[in-house]
C-alpha cells in the first residue's frame, strides 16, 4: 500500500502554516493540539503525514496514528525520535497520558501504566524511578499510624501550619508531601525549606519532595478529551490512583488530611472525589477546618495578594516566622519584586 520512502520531520510550530498543518491533521483523529509544545515531528510516507507525537519538557503530547499506516510500527518509529530529542535534552524519564484504548501500544513500546482513570491512563518510560522513589520514602516509614498531607505552599501560610500542627496530633507520623514542579511564585526550594523550618518544633512531621508523581494542574494534556469538564476530574483521578496504589503502601498511610475549601472550586471537588476514592483503597479522608485570623480565612492566594500590593505587615499577619523572616532576605525581596511587577491575581 505505502512504499518504504519513510521520513521523520521535525514541524516548528511557531511558523503559523506548520502549526496550522499540524491542527488539521490532530483534527481528522478529534484530537486538539496542546500550546506548550517545544518539539513536534511528524512522520511522513510519499510526502503523507501519517503519525505524529509532540513534547513539552518530559510529557509526550498529541500522539496520532492513521489507522491505515499502524502495521508499518509508525508508532516505533515515532516514539523512538521523541525520546532521543528528549534524551539530548536532558530527559531521561518520559510520560504519556493517552487514552485506555492506547495501553497496550505504549506498553509495546516499553513504557509502564502506573495510573488508570476511567478517561486517561499514565505511561512512565523508566520505571526505575518511581521504584526508587518508593524505596526513598519507605526508609521514612514509621510505626503505628501514618498519615499524609499533600501541599503547595506557596508560601506556607498560618493555615498551612494549623492544619498540619491539628493533623499531627492524630497520627504516630505525618508526612507532608511538597509540590516539586516549579510552577509557583516562590520556587520549590524555598517552599521545601520554609515547609521544614515551619514544622521543624512538630516532633512527628517528616517533609518528603513531591517529585515527579504529584500531577500538576499545568502539565495534563487535555487533547484527547472533548469534554472540558472531565478534564480535571481525569486528572485528579490519576492523581489519586498512583498516590493510594504506589505512595500510600510505601508509607503504609491510613489517613489523609486536607483543608476545608470554601473558595476554590477545583480544590473543592479535588476533596470531594477524594473522600469518594480513597476509602476503598482503606485510607481514611480527614477535613479540617480553615483557620480564620480577624475574619478572614487563611490562604496562600491572599497573602501574595497582599505582597503583591506591599502590604508586608497584613500579609506577616497570616504567616509563620520563618516565612516574614525570608521576605526580608535578598532571596525573599527579589521575590516580593517579582509579585509586585506582576499582574494582579
Amino acid at each position: 500500500m505505502f512504499s518504504n520512502n519513510i521520513e521523520i520531520r521535525q514541524l516548528p510550530l511557531t511558523i503559523k502554516s506548520v502549526r496550522n498543518s499540524v491542527e488539521n491533521f490532530l483534527n481528522t483523529f478529534q484530537l486538539t493540539l496542546e500550546p506548550n509544545l517545544s518539539y513536534y515531528a511528524g512522520v511522513f510516507v510519499d510526502e503523507q503525514m501519517l503519525a505524529g507525537a509532540g513534547l513539552e519538557n518530559n510529557i509526550i503530547k498529541c500522539v496520532a496514528v492513521a489507522d491505515n499506516a499502524r502495521q508499518m510500527n509508525l508508532s516505533g518509529k515515532l516514539i523512538s525520535h521523541i525520546r532521543s530529542v528528549a534524551y539530548e535534552n536532558g530527559y531521561t524519564n518520559l510520560f504519556v497520558y493517552t487514552k485506555p484504548e492506547n495501553q497496550h501500544i505504549f506498553e509495546n513500546l516499553t513504557f509502564t501504566t502506573i495510573a488508570k482513570a476511567p478517561k486517561a491512563i499514565l505511561c512512565q518510560s523508566n520505571i526505575f524511578n518511581l521504584n526508587k522513589y518508593k524505596e526513598q520514602l519507605t526508609k521514612h516509614k514509621g510505626n503505628g499510624t501514618q498519615g499524609c498531607i499533600v501541599m503547595n505552599c506557596n508560601p506556607i501560610t498560618l493555615g498551612h501550619l494549623y492544619l498540619i500542627e491539628n493533623a499531627a496530633k492524630q497520627v504516630d507520623t505525618l508526612h507532608i508531601f511538597c509540590v516539586e514542579e516549579n510552577l509557583s511564585t516562590f520556587p520549590f526550594n524555598v517552599r521545601y525549606k520554609l515547609m521544614q523550618q515551619s514544622t521543624a518544633h512538630i516532633h512527628n512531621v517528616i517533609v518528603h519532595k513531591g517529585g515527579e508523581y504529584i500531577i500538576s494542574k499545568t502539565t495534563f494534556p487535555s487533547y484527547f478529551i472533548k469534554d472540558p469538564s472531565e478534564v480535571s476530574n481525569t486528572q485528579i483521578h490519576l492523581d489519586l490512583d498512583i498516590f493510594a496504589n504506589h505512595i500510600v503502601p510505601a508509607l503504609n498511610i491510613t489517613k489523609r488530611f486536607v483543608g476545608t475549601e470554601p473558595q476554590d472550586n477545583l480544590t473543592n471537588n479535588y476533596n470531594t472525589i477524594m473522600k469518594y476514592l480513597l476509602p476503598k483503597y482503606g485510607i481514611n479522608v480527614i477535613e479540617i477546618e480553615r483557620l480564620k485570623i480577624n475574619n478572614v480565612v487563611v490562604s496562600a492566594s491572599h497573602v501574595r495578594q497582599l505582597l503583591t500590593r506591599n502590604l508586608i505587615e497584613q500579609a506577616n499577619t497570616f504567616l509563620p516566622y520563618a516565612v516574614k523572616q525570608f521576605l526580608q532576605t535578598k532571596e525573599g525581596k527579589n521575590i516580593l519584586s517579582q509579585l509586585q511587577h506582576a499582574p494582579m491575581e
